[in-house]
């Protein structure tokens, strides 16, 4: 709720394995001029090789020795985990396989309730249409992880701006969700941060969605306010 950690790796080879790309390694809270800082990130040129991978370096990144060692900080156990692609090719990984890469990902984060894929990319109903590398089919490896994942994906060529701002109107959304361990009774509930309880109110407070047994926190609560060590308390019957 309180804090993010935002990376970028390449899908080029060659930049190296998993390696986090820019300076600082990952942006968080703490980052001078966020917008900025993440921009430089995203600028990872295009002097790649001929060979694109997205599952090799994306299980590395968040493996061991990287995971411990260059992105060291970067992956929260406690975290909710969100991957976006873009890309205008198909996997060509020599190690992982689109189910290989999902197993991972869900005993890494240990439910799939917290992790998130988005992708833009080239679908094969727009050959000829989008200017690109290459479209990406049915037949092909990224659109099989896109289907374990249940991933939101839309064209790299059409609306992207708000394709990916409502990506990240949704991501927000879904980190912002915090499921119970048992159903409250009707009119229990009570949430909190610190000192303050915070209202029954679906954009500056809390609802309750009986469908998750999850409490939804609205997006305009100024979580910016709050000490890093203090998160939302929830009390019920």
């Amino acid at each position: 709720f309180l804090d993010y950690h935002i990376g970028v790796i390449t899908a080029a080879e060659a930049q190296c394995c998993g390696q986090l790309v820019g300076r600082p390694r990952y942006i968080d809270r703490s980052t001078p001029n966020v917008l900025q800082t993440l921009s430089k990130n995203l600028l990872v040129g295009d002097f790649g090789g001929g060979r694109e991978k997205f599952f090799d370096p994306l299980v590395m990144a968040l493996s061991p020795p990287l995971s411990n060692g260059y992105n060291k900080g970067f992956l929260r156990q406690d975290s909710y985990l969100v991957i976006i692609m873009l890309t205008d090719s198909d996997d060509q990984s020599q190690f992982n396989t689109a189910k290989s890469t999902y197993d991972f990902l869900l005993k890494l984060k240990g439910s799939a309730d917290r992790l998130l894929v988005g992708a833009a990319f080239v679908p094969d109903a727009e050959y000829g249409q989008c200017p690109a590398e290459g479209v990406i089919n049915s037949t092909d490896h990224l659109p099989d992880f896109f289907k374990l994942t249940q991933a939101k994906t839309f064209s790299l060529c059409s609306n992207f701006g708000k394709n990916l701002a409502d990506l990240g109107q949704l991501v927000a959304t879904s980190a912002q969700t915090m499921y119970l361990n048992k159903t409250p009774k009707k009119g229990t509930i009570t949430v909190s941060i610190g000192k303050d309880e915070l209202p029954n109110d679906v954009k500056k407070g809390w609802t309750y969605n009986p469908g998750k047994n999850a409490i939804e926190f609205g997006l305009e609560i100024e979580w910016e306010k709050y000490p890093d060590n203090v998160f939302p308390e929830v009390d019920f019957e």
